[in-house]
């Protein structure tokens, strides 16, 4: 038993062999994400998500999600995320600094990312994901 729970990665490891080495920085990229959802008068669900890159930045974005089966706020976020991460492809050399209140986001990237790609991301948003 013993011999077998050392080949059981913990989870940084695993979270490691997910997403690579990190690498030293040039300098960082910062963005703040928000997402929402609520239900309209007609009972129709509707999220939006915001990312807040500075003053002025052309990578201010807010949009609204309605054509998805079921709009979510942690699906929102996750989107949220997309478009950071494509912003942020623009400038590969720069590390990128999230901010968000979302302990959805927060936990399926940091916690349950292992997990979910063991199971061949048979979770919630694995579309998006």
């Amino acid at each position: 038993v013993q011999d077998a729970l050392a080949v059981i990665p913990t989870t940084a490891q695993a979270i490691d062999n997910l997403y690579g080495p990190t690498f030293a920085d040039n300098g960082t990229l910062t963005v703040y994400l928000a997402a929402s959802c609520s239900r309209c008068r007609d009972g129709a669900t509707q999220a939006a998500l915001s990312s807040y890159w500075g003053v002025n930045n052309i990578h201010n974005a807010c949009y609204r999600i309605s054509a998805t089966p079921k709009p979510t706020a942690n699906r929102a976020i996750l989107c949220a995320t997309i478009l950071a991460l494509q912003a942020a492809a623009q400038r590969p050399e720069k590390r990128l600094l999230l901010y968000t209140s979302s302990e959805y986001l927060i936990r399926s990237f940091c916690f349950w990312a292992a997990d979910n790609a063991e199971h061949a991301w048979d979770c919630a948003h694995s579309d998006v994901i």
